[in-house]
């Protein structure tokens, strides 16, 4: 498979996602419900079904690409970046 956005390798229906919104808005919780393939086959969008908010389709470039405000897959949210993970209490 093509994948347009290597951040988001692997990035499939049942992906854990996080919405972190920034100023103090709690984080959302949400699971890729669709991707949407160009006629190349190469992913360029994804539908999300938030925990607290409607479901939403995004392009796959706006996904992984922090740090901060953004919209992350489970694993990068947590496992990437130091700075999230100390202000989450996981390190």
């Amino acid at each position: 498979m093509i994948i347009l956005n290597e951040n988001i390798k692997g990035l499939k229906v049942g992906t854990k996602m996080i919405g972190d919104w920034g100023a103090m808005i709690p984080l959302s919780y949400g699971t890729v419900t669709d991707v949407i393939r160009d006629y190349k086959g190469v992913d360029v969008e994804v539908t999300i079904d938030w925990d607290d908010l409607n479901e939403a389709t995004y392009f796959t470039t706006e996904i992984n690409k922090g740090p901060g405000v953004g919209i992350y897959t489970e694993e990068n949210f947590y496992n990437n970046d130091a700075e999230k993970q100390s202000e989450y209490g996981i390190i």
